[in-house]
């Protein structure tokens, strides 16, 4: 029962993998303590074990069985404007970074086309490595300078693991748009 009104058990299961996937299990910056109250209330309502079933449900929305890169780059993909600049940003969660390894060279190219074709300032792929709590990130040749800055990286390289970031939203967009303000 939350706010006085009772819930089914299928019901607490399918908001509770709401909130897991919206908080990455609870480990998003953009958690907060209504989330991981919810949760454990909503896990006990679902008859599952929060950890467990959230692992699992990851895992399961992870998989890229079946998917081009194109269909990975775009799955997530977000477009940003700021001053007529344009910051594509796409974001993908893997428990196996070795999942992108043989492919990334496909990415990389991928992006500098997309980026060109469609006049993006920034294209970024953040792949987030959720049991590292942390994400890799490439970009478009042409964006290494703003990626740098935002970053706040000298000498940023592609593949880049960046620790704690898996927030595409709190913790990289801003920055970025930061970035391009200032070069207004």
């Amino acid at each position: 029962e939350i706010l006085n009104v009772e819930i089914p058990k299928e019901n607490a299961g399918l908001m509770l993998s709401g909130i897991i996937s919206d908080t990455l299990l609870l480990v998003s910056p953009t958690t907060t303590e209504l989330d991981k109250e919810t949760a454990n209330e909503l896990a006990q309502i679902a008859g599952v074990d929060l950890n467990t079933y959230g692992l699992e449900m990851l895992k399961a929305g992870t998989s890229l069985k079946g998917k081009t890169e194109e269909d990975i780059l775009f799955g997530d993909f977000k477009l940003y404007e700021v001053n007529g600049k344009k910051i594509g940003v796409t974001q993908v969660s893997t428990f196996d970074i070795n999942d992108f390894s043989e492919s990334i060279e496909k990415y990389k190219d991928l992006l500098n086309r997309n980026a060109e074709n469609n006049n993006y300032d920034v294209f970024a792929v953040f792949i987030t490595d959720i049991l590292k709590n942390g994400s890799y990130v490439y970009y478009n040749n042409n964006a290494i300078e703003i990626m740098s800055k935002a970053l706040d990286i000298e000498n940023i390289q592609q593949g880049t693991y960046l620790d704690g970031c898996v927030s595409r939203k709190k913790q990289v967009i801003p920055k970025i748009m930061k970035v391009l303000h200032q070069e207004m």
